[in-house]
């Protein structure tokens, strides 16, 4: 902004007025109602589901782990393929958090609301929800987005009309490598 000047729609009032603009340090707010800004927006939570593939599935951003294994569809240009997944930090390191499946509503509402003072752009999250909702309490998800401050919310319900990319599968029943093992049940891994 100091180079090239504040956006074109710049307003110092409106923007420093603004959640993400108050929770930052008072010395960077004074700089952005001196200088402005360049860009309207600095920060978004992206969807980052298939793009996470392409780093080893390490992380899909906000998003919880959808299941320790999955059976992911592939798309290209006149067929399609199923790949066999296991979630990185499971397989690195055993982890075993609660998956998105297994969290209520609240729960997922519950991380856009301590993202929602640190972006002002938008959050990409989905909130798995029982097949089993009531139309009300469908409609007050986004209700409670909304009021949380977000700008929007997805919803996924698994086994609904529309099929989705990930589905959980059972992990595959060779070793972990030569004389390892693998405990399903319990996720330890054994070389002895």
């Amino acid at each position: 902004a100091i180079e090239k000047g504040p956006f074109p729609a710049w307003d110092s009032g409106a923007y420093s007025d603004s959640l993400f603009i108050q929770e930052l340090p008072e010395e960077i707010q004074e700089h952005i109602v001196k200088t402005g800004t360049r860009n309207s927006h600095l920060i978004s939570i992206a969807p980052t589901g298939t793009i996470s593939l392409t780093a080893n599935n390490v992380s899909s951003g906000i998003e919880p782990v959808f299941a320790y294994f999955t059976d992911r569809v592939i798309r290209d240009f006149d067929s399609s393929r199923i790949i066999k997944l296991e979630d990185y930090g499971h397989a690195t390191w055993g982890t075993k958090g609660r998956t998105s499946t297994e969290l209520k509503v609240e729960d997922h509402l519950a991380v856009v609301r301590a993202c929602v003072p640190y972006v002002d752009s938008a959050i990409s999250k989905t909130c798995i929800v029982p097949s089993t909702m009531k139309w009300e309490d469908f409609k007050n998800v986004y209700r409670m987005a909304w009021t949380l401050g977000a700008k929007g919310i997805t919803t996924y319900t698994d086994g609904g009309k529309r099929e989705g990319i990930l589905s959980a599968s059972e992990p595959d029943e060779k070793p972990a490598g030569p004389a390892c093992s693998w405990d399903p049940a319990t996720g330890e891994r054994s070389c002895e």
